[in-house]
């Protein structure tokens, strides 16, 4: 017997209308979605699938149910391999079959028995709060009517030590401690957790009671008090009011979370029923997941005070990586000294709900949290904004490549090829602009250092042309890189990094015409020149090209015109190496940027040229690699990858756990992959320093990191580690991983 815990939380991970839609092709239809009905014929549909309910019903044959049985009806599958497909689509594994043990048996009695008691505890509240004057007096003070009460099941705990012994004879039963209604002191005596507050039972999603939450009347402390968990309450998974609350999100097609239940039953009196109340946590992932599922919209309402945009903060980052283009997810912060109840009182439902509409979505308040304390006007201000946000941005991104680089390892063949491109193509491109952003700031920070030696010009030249002719193809246009016999004084990476920035960047604007690299010597100098017959740039727009995210001709904000960093760069490169960089444009007649670099005096060509890859042939297999990592993804993402590789991965999330993990190893630990910056202001590299001494020997380690604010990147630098920026690319990690295992031999067997 599959149990039914398994069955909840598989239909609580699955979208129903994901299900229905690899089969029928359905189309929103107000809250719902409708399509033609696929078990009988019909020309107008009658088959909808309700997101909010998880179901799906017909209203000419009647077939109605959850995923599990709309694919035993369409698929003609029995409930356990249709279990197994739902199961698979998002990566569980059924249990086994076995029949309920005596245990499991007397567990599930157990926990009935439980709600059973709170179910009686809820109706002795109700019946103390008709006896309260001073309790019935708050809440119509606090402008709740009666039938607000009745549908929220509010009661009363009175103030008496000993209160619910009127409702259970047996005060001394040990479930009444186990359901969190009793506390059991150290001596033994016992007494009621709820006293002289007003009660808020929290359900569960079918509606049976699994805990309460209590107001205190007057000015007591705490002003909230939670039942505590148990097996039946989990305050991370649940919502106070959202059975309540079904209908009005259903109808608004939105869900606004607040941070009281007297916010949640106010509004529900100024009919905004659509709220839900976290109980005493923080949001957390199952939150988000779950109400995305029942809604378009999510709305989080804060206090406008410090601790209100802290909490916001914390909602964000949990939602960030959930976050979908089609269902937007709103920050809205009430005015200092106001919360949901104090405000909808004053102002009225119409001027709270359009707070509620103009809310600044996720992003909009995202890009304002890292604003706020940049000063956007100064070169180093937008430098620390740059750092912030593609901070932020490289996590989630730094492990889809991980797990892109697993997933295409397993399934590569001729069928799945072309999609296996697209999305690595796509993967690229972010990570192209990532490290644009990367470029800035190491500028800016100054661990950009210029190697000046002579470089052969016809070697960059060559290697130029080759890298471009593919993106000249693609776009259509026709690139001619002259060549020359000549060497210069610059550094070779920097240069390669000028030209390659401006030659991109004359095929991206021009379109079906010619781009030309020539070459002038000029006295003691040589002049490079990229020309193009593209669309000119206007004179009044020559300065402003150099500027961060300046883009002309892109609207649209194309990405594949990436960031409008490129010019950037080449100016601030530029200004390092001492070269001077001119432009000259026509609007209609196209554009000529040209480079000036001092002829080298030496006879001989320089021998380093551009650098190479060295050729590595260390192996991985067998490894034994501790992982510290505090992003969840991330880490499980790296183990994927490493194990694939042949590894043996120890992952830890934390420096205590990663210490703990050194000291538990099988065996000597290989190397370490650590993140820079981990929770609590935790650093990375000081993490390595202390393994090294607990292990007696400085284990290689690689440092990777999606930090790129000016003093972080000059403290990673000079930590001497090897030093990767996310996201990373498998075939750079490996690269990284073989060079420091040249260090080290293999280990035995290996």
């Amino acid at each position: 017997m599959i149990p039914d815990s398994f069955k909840q939380d598989l239909l609580n991970r699955v979208d129903i209308v994901e299900v229905v839609g690899r089969y029928v092709q359905l189309r929103k239809a107000g809250a719902n979605y409708s399509g033609l009905c696929p078990f009988h014929n019909e020309k107008t549909p009658s088959f909808t699938v309700s997101p909010a309910k998880q179901f799906y019903h017909c209203f000419g044959c009647q077939k109605h149910g959850n995923a599990i049985g709309f694919l035993m009806d369409y698929g003609g599958m029995g409930y356990v391999d249709a279990m197994k497909e739902l199961a698979a689509s998002v990566g569980m594994q059924v249990p086994a079959q076995q029949p309920r043990t005596p245990q499991e048996a007397q567990q599930k009695a157990h926990e009935g028995g439980l709600a059973a008691l709170l179910e009686k505890a809820m109706a002795f509240y109700r019946a103390e709060l008709k006896k309260s004057p001073q309790a019935i007096a708050y809440l119509k003070q606090r402008g709740l009517s009666g039938e607000i009460a009745a549908r929220f099941g509010i009661g009363y705990a009175p103030d008496d030590w000993q209160a619910l012994k009127a409702a259970f004879p047996d005060y001394d039963d040990a479930r009444l401690v186990e359901c969190g209604l009793v506390i059991q002191g150290e001596e033994g005596k016992r007494y009621d957790r709820f006293r002289d507050r007003v009660m808020f039972p929290i359900l569960s999603n079918r509606g049976a009671v699994i805990g309460f939450g209590g107001r205190v009347i007057g000015d007591g402390e705490p002003k909230y008090l939670n039942s505590p968990e148990t097996q039946l309450f989990e305050k991370g998974r649940e919502l106070y009011g959202l059975v309540q609350a079904r209908d009005a999100i259903r109808v608004a097609g939105r869900v606004l979370v607040v941070e009281g239940y007297m916010d949640v039953v106010a509004l529900a009196q100024f009919d905004v029923g659509y709220a839900v109340a976290t109980l005493g946590t923080a949001t957390t992932p199952v939150h988000v997941q779950k109400l995305l599922r029942l809604t378009d919209e999510l709305v989080f309402s804060f206090d406008g005070d410090a601790a209100g945009r802290k909490a916001a903060w914390r909602a964000l980052e949990v939602s960030l990586p959930l976050a979908l283009d089609h269902k937007p997810i709103r920050f809205l912060f009430l005015p200092q000294g106001d919360d949901p109840d104090t405000y909808i009182r004053k102002h009225g439902k119409e001027s709270f709900e359009r707070l509620v509409r103009e809310a600044p979505t996720l992003s909009e308040f995202l890009l304002a949290e890292l604003r706020a304390p940049a000063d956007l006007g100064s070169a180093e201000g937008r430098s620390r904004f740059l750092a912030a946000a593609s901070h932020d941005l490289r996590q989630p991104i730094h492990a889809l490549g991980l797990l892109f680089a697993t997933l295409a390892d397993l399934v590569r063949d001729e069928s799945t090829e072309p999609l296996l491109d697209q999305i690595d193509s796509a993967v690229d491109a972010i990570d192209s602009m990532l490290n644009s952003l990367l470029d800035i700031s190491k500028l800016d920070a100054g661990v950009v250092r210029p190697d000046i030696t002579p470089v052969d010009l016809d070697v960059l030249l060559q290697r130029l042309n080759n890298e471009h002719q593919p993106i000249a193809k693609v776009t259509g246009n026709r690139l001619r890189v002259r060549t020359v016999d000549a060497t210069v004084l610059s550094d070779s990476a920097m240069l390669q990094r000028i030209l390659a920035n401006l030659v991109s960047n004359a095929l991206r604007y021009t379109v079906d015409g010619r781009v030309l690299v020539g070459v002038r010597r000029r006295g003691l100098a040589i002049r490079i020149d990229v020309l193009d017959d593209g669309p000119g740039i206007p004179a009044d727009a020559l300065e402003d090209i150099f500027l961060e995210f300046q883009q002309l001709g892109n609207p649209e904000r194309d990405r594949r015109k990436g960031l409008g960093l490129g010019l950037a760069i080449v100016k601030r490169l530029a200004g390092l190496l001492g070269h001077e960089v001119e432009v000259r444009s026509a609007v209609g007649r196209g554009s000529r940027f040209s480079i000036t670099l001092p002829l080298s005096t030496e006879a001989q060509r320089t021998a380093k040229g551009i650098a190479t890859t060295a050729t590595i042939g260390a192996g991985l297999h067998g490894r034994r690699i501790l992982v510290l990592d505090d992003d969840v993804s991330v880490l499980e993402a790296m183990r994927s990858l490493l194990e694939r590789w042949g590894c043996e991965v120890i992952a830890a999330s934390s420096p205590e756990e990663a210490e703990a993990s050194l000291a538990s190893a099988p065996g000597p630990i290989d190397m370490l992959i650590v993140d820079y910056r981990l929770r609590r202001n935790a650093s990375g590299i000081e993490t390595v320093e202390r393994l090294h001494q607990l292990a007696g020997t400085r284990i290689p380690a690689l440092v990777i990191t999606g930090d790129t604010a000016p003093d972080r990147l000059r403290e990673a630098q000079e930590s001497g580690y090897p030093l990767l920026h996310k996201p990373v690319k498998s075939a750079q990690l490996r690269a990284a991983m073989q060079r420091l295992s040249v260090r080290t031999p293999p280990p035995q067997g290996a």
